[in-house]
């Protein structure tokens, strides 16, 4: 390799690990062209190791070779089965007149030049990075070239170990995010997400003037659930609550555990008419569920958001719709339970 070939060698292998936002695929891919050209040779495969199966990756290579990305082979019947033996770079410029004449790879590929290097992700084996061409070479691959591919798959191996950490992280931010925000026992939206989102939805409500609704359900007698069954029974009828109220909401409502035998529903874009008809839905699907010790029922208080509040602080109105979504409950509470309240109907009661 001479000298200018060097300086262009480590200003494309500068460029290439730079350009994070290109992409892993996009920056191997210009890798592999940047070999073939600075190595004279028309093939390179970047291949994982998984036991006895041999699969490309990534590779560069003429169309009528036919070398296609996740292309499985036999291990034992590659070259890089020499690369893994040796553990280092291995080359061989003429393959027909070496001692690995008789090689399975030799036999099935007719690949006269080759140089591999193994490639490792925190000590592991992933696989290789080899560079090949039917046609032999006329001189030793030389010191610098071998360096530059161990060169290569070093920085392979790291890029894929720190963006596997990256993305273990970014799963376990997720996770930590999603356990935050979830109920431990019944797996459905806790009273922090809740209230969260119903902030949220009522500024997107005010904003659009669309209406909003709210439910908040009451496990009628549970205490007296408790005392008769224990609480471990009592939990699982918190759980089975949960699930009839998720089973029967819409995939864009928001069902949420509010706290000890409460629950509550965000009822997005649904006015008093909607909302009433979904928390009678929800009741009379208690009374339809199969339950093991006894019954339960439901009592539901409801409150809507209309367009008339539309421009009263977001914050007060959301404390304003769970209070009378509240007194609702109670109301239903009082009048026999088992049955759904709007706060609107309160006041013309009165």
């Amino acid at each position: 390799m001479s000298s200018s070939e060097f300086s262009h060698l480590v200003r494309g292998l500068y460029q290439i690990t730079s350009q994070y936002d290109q992409g892993f695929e996009r920056q191997t891919l210009e890798m592999l062209k940047l070999g073939c050209t600075l190595f004279k040779l028309e093939i390179g495969i970047i291949a994982n190791i998984d036991g006895d199966d041999y699969t490309i990756v990534q590779n560069i290579s003429p169309p009528e070779l036919g070398i296609t990305n996740n292309r499985v082979y036999q291990f034992k019947r590659t070259y890089c089965e020499l690369t893994i033996k040796q553990d280092k770079v291995f080359t061989e410029t003429h393959f027909k007149n070496s001692g690995y004449s008789s090689h399975p790879g030799y036999i099935d590929f007719q690949l006269e030049s080759y140089m591999g290097v193994p490639i490792y992700v925190d000590e592991k084996l992933f696989g290789t990075l080899s560079f090949s061409s039917p046609s032999s070479r006329q001189q030793d691959f030389s010191e610098i070239e071998m360096d530059t591919i161990q060169l290569m798959s070093n920085w392979i191996g790291a890029e894929l170990s720190r963006r596997n950490k990256e993305r273990l992280l970014l799963e376990l931010n997720e996770k930590l995010l999603s356990l935050s925000i979830t109920d431990g026992l019944t797996q459905i939206n806790n009273r922090l997400f809740f209230q969260t989102e119903l902030e949220r939805q009522m500024s997107f409500a005010q904003r659009s003037g669309t209406p909003l609704s709210l439910l908040i359900l009451d496990i009628d007698y549970f205490k007296k659930f408790n005392d008769s069954f224990g609480h471990l029974e009592g939990d699982k009828a918190l759980i089975q609550t949960a699930k009839i109220m998720s089973e029967n909401s819409r995939n864009y409502d928001i069902v949420a555990r509010f706290g000890g035998e409460e629950f509550a529903i965000i009822l997005p874009n649904t006015d008093k008419t909607g909302a009433l008809r979904h928390a009678e839905k929800i009741r009379r699907a208690f009374e339809q569920a199969t339950w093991q010790h006894r019954e339960i029922r439901v009592s539901i208080g409801i409150e809507t958001f209309t367009e008339t509040a539309q421009n009263e602080d977001t914050k007060k109105l959301v404390t304003k719709i769970i209070s009378h979504a509240d007194k609702a409950l109670y109301a239903s509470k009082e009048n026999g339970r088992n049955r759904s309240t709007h706060y609107s109907d309160l006041l013309t009661s009165q």
